[in-house]
């Protein structure tokens, strides 16, 4: 489905809301490895401004610790992506990562004890397709008198099949995710990026 949020500042851009999903499992993980998939697979996709970890989209961490019901972790994620061939168009993901009752647990796999973690992961994804990003239309007298008639008449098609792209996007993402969190993922925890955000180079 698709709506618009027209903004009340005159120079923020419109965003339209795409898509939006949300992915459960009660299974045992790495939930480290689940952390550094999705940084990696965001840089695949190009929703990362750069490969530099600096930029990776991280922009919220939490984290809170009790004997009785182990961790709970909260992560939001805002990557985005700007086509080099029409910058009007800003497409971008909200993925909020909630973990808890996380609980440090020994498993045997393959005649190996493992250290791993089990728990509730959700992992809530909201898309949107994002118009004027940096608000040029907005600043000049002349496009932003002509913009009603700009979307909804001139560009339409190509608001369209930019919307259908983000879907096709949403969709990709939303079955990696179910794959990633359906794995039982019993490799080794792998070594986290630098430098890291959430946490730290340590495994769990």
């Amino acid at each position: 489905y698709l709506y618009s949020n027209i903004p009340k500042n005159k120079f923020s851009m419109v965003e339209f809301h795409v898509a939006r999903f949300k992915i459960k499992s009660l299974k045992t993980f790495h939930l480290q490895n689940i952390y550094i998939d999705l940084h990696d697979y965001l840089i695949e996709e190009d929703y990362a401004p750069s490969e530099k970890d600096y930029d990776y989209p991280e922009k919220f961490m939490w984290e809170n610790r009790t004997q009785k019901d182990g961790r709970e972790i909260w992560i939001w994620f805002r990557p985005y992506r700007i086509l080099a061939a029409n910058k009007f168009f800003k497409r971008s993901f909200r993925i909020n990562f909630h973990a808890r009752k996380i609980k440090d647990v020994e498993i045997m796999h393959e005649g190996k004890k493992l250290n791993v973690n089990k728990g509730e992961v959700e992992i809530y994804v909201f898309a949107y397709l994002d118009l004027d990003p940096e608000g040029k239309w907005m600043k000049n007298p002349f496009t932003k008198a002509m913009w009603d008639l700009f979307i909804k008449r001139i560009y339409h098609k190509s608001l369209e099949a930019h919307r259908r792209e983000m879907l096709a996007d949403s969709y990709k993402l939303q079955e990696h995710l179910k794959n990633l969190l359906g794995q039982q993922m019993f490799s080794p925890p792998r070594k986290t990026f630098r430098p890291t955000y959430a946490f730290g180079e340590r495994t769990f």
